[in-house]
């Protein structure tokens, strides 16, 4: 059985996997690197929040802090440009989010896990 905390941050993922594409696709006429910039500004504000005062509060005991966060992240963003830096020319608007979304969705996933799994993201308040 999965605990709340896990169905929400599966949920806030998926969420989150359809908002950052879009964000990306409605900034595309800025360039793609500041479309890339700016979604990911915009949507992994917005993601940390949410983890924190939703999908591990600390009234149940997690300590959800910006520096890991940042270093939960890093990651997926490196992947993003790369992405973005090699498929810019080959791809247009449209096949590059979508690309970009199942490569962040893919990668998302199995970088979740880990760092769920590892308390990379969020630590029990006992633990710190």
């Amino acid at each position: 059985m999965l605990n709340r905390s896990f169905t929400r941050y599966g949920l806030s993922g998926l969420a989150f996997t359809v908002i950052g594409p879009s964000l990306f696709w409605l900034m595309y006429p800025l360039g793609p690197f500041v479309a890339l910039a700016i979604a990911q500004v915009m949507v992994h504000l917005c993601r940390y929040l949410v983890f924190r005062y939703l999908v591990f509060p600390i009234r149940n005991g997690f300590r959800v802090s910006p520096q890991r966060y940042v270093l939960s992240v890093l990651p997926l963003l490196a992947i993003d440009f790369l992405v973005v830096g090699i498929l810019k020319g080959v791809l247009g608007r449209t096949g590059l989010t979508l690309v970009g979304g199942i490569v962040g969705f893919l990668v998302g996933f199995l970088w979740g896990r880990y760092v769920y799994s590892h308390g990379v993201l969020a630590s029990t308040i006992a633990h710190e």
